[in-house]
């Protein structure tokens, strides 16, 4: 990707994190990003904030049961407790 005038090359995309080394000599490409297209509205985005901040207080066993009420799988499950935790 080009990132003002240098070159980099991403390594890593984490949660959080866009994780690049330096890429001398190598073609650059704009970067992406996703979520660039329309929003969701700030009603939703508060209650999926809301219930991320539930879920985050909640130790292992009580948040899998929570979100099995709420209809995820136990790859979701897993997923979710690695981005909260």
């Amino acid at each position: 990707i080009s990132l003002g005038a240098t070159s980099w090359r991403i390594t890593e995309i984490t949660h959080d994190r866009v994780l690049v080394i330096p890429a001398p000599g190598e073609p650059a490409r704009l970067p992406f990003w996703r979520g660039d297209g329309v929003g969701r509205p700030a009603g939703l985005g508060a209650a999926i904030g809301a219930f991320n901040g539930e879920l985050a207080r909640l130790d292992r066993d009580k948040f899998e049961l929570r979100c099995q009420e709420v209809g995820f799988d136990a790859f979701a499950v897993d997923n979710l407790w690695q981005l909260i935790s």
